[in-house]
């Protein structure tokens, strides 16, 4: 209540009002209300021609002059002249007039203005209010029924006006038209919605439309339920050369010779290293399947492709009557004054017995080499051992770290091998992370983020779930699947508003009809075997003598259970 803070004029009268006010001056003043002056009403002469008038703060006085008697009023009425507002009644009072505002203004009376009654709110929450000229009018708002004081909700869906695909909801005061699920319009005309245009499947998959829904199959290197799609990893069916890696791509696979092999990854031949001579200029290469192995000339030794003289008089090769002289890769023995021979055997006072060769007799460790020198020997441990050459033992190159931070570094027997972790890619000395999300593994309502090896899925807003399956929370979908509606050698994945068929490993079709798939046609199996077709795989066998799990098949010595006569040789061929 503004008027609590005396806003107006002392000579004024404040009406408060819902969220204002009003100020109205005093009958004896005019003005705005914030500000009123005195009205001087003598300059209408109300006195008696007989009398005098003087004004007064808000009023008037009248006396009658020397020889009259009199209130001193001159009776006119003023309301003749209607001095009020067109919205007052006008009362005449002796030597004056009251002017008051009829129903539904407010003011002085000279100044009446209409009140806003809707400003109290007088109507049905469910119906506007309309001010007029002194008073207002009720009328409930579409969707309401009554007298405007009153109102009551109306039931539009009684009379069906939404489409037959869509669903009709009565809300307060009017209804809401919504397409059905697989169907798009305003309610009141719904079509079928192509969901396809929108890209609904995996990115490997097909979408086919049909009427209020649609169907995903993933495409041919692909499988999972049209949504999602993963790849089929054809690496597991070794379809490459033994001697290459099958790397599995999206969609296919490559096949790559390993290192020390060539050609296109199904048929791979050893590559001659020794070719390009990369061994030390004193040392020999030898070829070897799918690598090489350098080893020093004799009078050198190192790993084959570092080789330093070694100095043979350290280890006193002449006579003992002769002077050892080193030379590159080799020594010169010359018998000393008084003696003759070859510097190994020097006559005179004293001859010498010739050399024995003592690597015969295998003297160093089995992972080392023997040079034999005169009148000694020396053993040198292998590349990827260390030791004194007559004890080796295998040298960890992984605690090296020679690996990339993202694989794990095998140890083998005289080597190691690298792996890229999963997550990553590459030939283990250098590795990229993957980005799973390249291959939609997330739901169609989630959202994929790529992380360091490896990737998190989150559902859109509205959904809810893993991020692999995201549902609506308000929509509640029928499993089609419970009728069996799809062959008997597929998988039925029911999805939001319909269902998908998949034709099940080993077979091959639309999920609604599906027929066995020869993977025999692939050749699959080893060289070294057969491929027999089953319903919905295959079996591999070894042929006759090989041995192994059809996959793999190595040749069988058969020499082992002496086949042969005692007088004749065995000799183990390629599969007999």
């Amino acid at each position: 209540n503004e008027c609590m803070d005396a806003p107006c004029h002392d000579n004024a009268t404040c009406t408060n009002a819902d969220g204002s006010f009003s100020c109205d001056c005093s009958n004896g003043y005019t003005g705005d209300g914030f500000n009123c002056t005195d009205i001087d009403e003598c300059l209408n002469s109300p006195c008696s021609d007989n009398a005098t008038c003087t004004n007064t703060d808000g009023s008037f006085v009248c006396n009658c002059t020397d020889g009259y008697s009199g209130d001193g009023f001159n009776y006119v009425d003023e309301c003749l002249n209607s001095p009020c507002s067109d919205n007052a009644t006008c009362t005449n009072t002796d030597g004056s007039f009251v002017c008051n505002c009829t129903d539904g203004y407010s003011g002085n009376g000279l100044n009446c203005t209409d009140i806003d009654e809707c400003l109290n709110s007088p109507c049905s929450d469910n119906a506007t209010c309309t001010n007029t000229d002194g008073s207002f009018v009720c009328n409930c708002t579409d969707g309401y029924s009554g007298d405007g004081f009153n109102c009551t909700d109306v039931d539009e869906c009684l009379n069906s006006p939404c489409s037959d695909n869509a669903t009709c909801t009565n809300t307060v005061g009017s209804f809401v038209c919504n397409c059905t699920v697989g169907y798009t319009g305003d309610g009141f005309n719904c079509t079928d919605v192509d969901e396809c245009l929108n890209s609904p499947c995996s990115d490997n998959a097909t979408c086919t439309n049909t009427n209020g829904a649609f169907v995903c199959n993933c495409t041919v290197g692909y499988t999972g339920d049209g949504f999602n799609c993963t790849d089929i990893d054809e690496c597991l069916n070794s379809p490459c050369s033994d001697n290459a890696t099958c790397t599995n791509t999206d969609g296919s696979f490559v096949c790559n010779c390993t290192d020390g092999y060539s050609g296109d990854g199904f048929n791979c031949t050893d590559i001659d290293e020794c070719l390009n001579s990369p061994c030390s200029d004193n040392a020999t290469c030898t070829n070897t399947d799918g690598s090489f192995v350098c080893n020093c000339t004799d009078g050198y030794s190192g790993d084959g492709f570092n080789c330093t003289d070694v100095d043979e008089c350290l280890n006193s090769p002449c006579s003992d009557n002769a002077t050892c002289t080193n030379t590159d890769g080799s020594f010169v023995c010359n018998c000393t004054d008084g003696y003759s021979g070859d510097g190994f055997n020097c006559t005179g006072v004293k001859i010498l017995s010739t050399d024995v060769d003592e690597c015969l007799n295998s003297p160093c460790d089995d992972n080392a080499t023997c040079t034999n020198t005169d009148g000694s020997f020396v053993c040198n441990c292998s590349v990827g051992y260390t030791g004194d050459g007559f004890t080796c033992t295998d040298v960890d190159e992984c605690l090296n770290s020679p690996c990339s931070d993202n694989a794990t570094c095998t140890n083998t027997d005289g080597s190691f091998v690298c792996n890229c972790t999963d997550g990553y890619t590459g030939d283990g000395f250098s590795c990229a992370d993957v980005d799973e999300c390249l291959t939609s593994p997330c739901h169609e309502n989630a959202t994929c983020t790529n992380t360091d090896g490896s990737f998190v899925c989150n559902c859109s807003s509205g959904y809810t779930g893993d991020g692999f399956s995201c549902a609506d929370p308000n929509f509640t979908d029928v499993d089609e699947c419970l009728n069996g509606p799809c062959d008997d050698n597929t998988t039925c994945t029911n999805t939001d508003g319909s269902f998908v068929c998949n034709c099940s490993v080993g077979y091959t079709g639309d999920g609604f009809s599906c027929t066995d798939v020869d993977e025999c046609l692939n050749s699959p199996c080893s060289d070294n075997a057969t491929c027999t077709n089953t319903d919905g795989s295959f079996v591999c066998n070894c042929t006759d003598g090989y041995t192994g799990d059809g996959f793999s098949c190595t040749d069988v010595d058969e020499c082992l259970t002496g086949p042969c006569h005692d007088n004749a040789t065995c000799t183990n061929t390629d599969g007999s």
